[in-house]
């Protein structure tokens, strides 16, 4: 379980780590919040919802390869 807390604790940072609003529609949507109800929420479009998850997943994706091939390497 060691394994799963620090991976855990690796996306927890990643995700603090992204830039504000994009960090705030990303928290939005771990909340099962729909894209709409997080543009209306942040008062922004459902387009800049989409980019900001689409950004956010980049970002984490990187982290959890560069944590797939630190513990698997």
């Amino acid at each position: 379980h060691i394994l799963e807390e620090e991976v855990y604790t690796q996306l927890i940072r990643a995700i603090d780590a992204l830039p504000g609003q994009c960090r705030k529609v990303f928290r939005l949507v771990l909340e099962n919040k729909s894209n709409q109800e997080i543009a209306d929420e942040l008062n922004i479009s459902v387009r800049t919802v989409e980019r900001h998850i689409y950004l956010a997943l980049i970002d984490l994706k990187k982290v959890l390869l560069t944590l797939f091939f630190f513990y698997i390497g």
